[in-house]
C-alpha cells in the first residue's frame, strides 16, 4: 500500500544501488551483470520496507544483506566456467558434433547437399576459413540450455556473429542454389 503511494523515484534509486562497489560486476560476464543487478534490486526492496517500517532493521542493513547473498553467489561459481565460455563452448560443440552431417558447402552438388537431414545450415570458405552459416533452428538448438538473447549478445561481442542490421535481426539473406536463404 505504500508503495503505490511513494513518490520516490524507484528507477534512479535501483541505479545508485547499482553503482556501489559492493554489486560490481565485469561487463563482459553477462550472467554476472543480471544477478547483480538483481540482488541490487533485493537491496532496494529491503531498503524500502525499512524506510515503511515493516522491518526494525537499521537503514543500510537490507543493502548489506543483499550484498552478502551476491558475494556468495559469485563464490558457488568463481571456478566454473563463465558465460562467455559456455556460449562459445556450446557453439563449438555443436559444429564438431553436427559439422558434417547436418551442414553442407553453400556451393555444392544438390545430390550432396539433400544428404543432409535435419539442416542446421551451410557453410563456405571466407578468408582460408570455414564461416558456418546457421539457420534459426540450427542456432537455437546449439544455444539450448543458455539463454539465447544474451548469447546472441555474447557471439556477436565475441565477432563470431555479425552485429544486427538496421532491422535488429541477426540473420542475413544468402544466394544458396538459386534461392534466398536467412542465415
Amino acid at each position: 500500500e505504500r508503495l503505490t503511494q511513494d513518490d520516490t523515484d524507484l528507477t534512479a534509486a535501483l541505479a545508485d544501488i547499482k553503482t556501489l562497489p559492493v554489486f560490481d560486476a565485469p561487463a563482459d560476464d553477462g550472467q554476472r551483470m543480471r544477478a547483480a543487478g538483481r540482488f541490487a534490486l533485493i537491496a532496494l526492496a529491503g531498503e524500502l520496507a525499512t524506510q515503511y517500517g515493516l522491518t526494525g532493521w537499521p537503514e543500510g542493513a537490507a543493502i548489506d544483506a543483499a550484498a552478502e547473498a551476491y558475494r556468495l553467489w559469485r563464490s558457488t561459481r568463481s571456478a566454473g566456467r563463465t558465460e562467455t565460455a559456455q556460449v562459445v563452448e556450446a557453439v563449438t560443440a555443436f559444429i564438431d558434433r553436427h559439422g558434417d552431417a547436418r551442414f553442407s558447402a553453400i556451393h555444392t552438388d544438390e545430390d550432396i547437399a539433400r544428404l543432409v537431414r535435419d539442416r542446421a545450415g551451410w557453410w563456405r570458405m571466407r578468408d582460408g576459413r570455414r564461416e558456418w552459416l546457421f539457420t534459426a533452428d540450427g542456432l537455437r538448438e546449439a544455444l539450448r540450455g543458455l539463454d539465447f538473447k544474451p548469447a546472441l549478445e555474447t557471439l556477436v561481442a565475441l565477432k563470431m556473429l555479425p552485429a544486427p542490421g538496421a532491422d535488429g535481426r541477426h540473420a542475413q539473406a544468402v544466394r544458396i542454389d538459386g534461392r534466398v536463404v536467412k542465415v
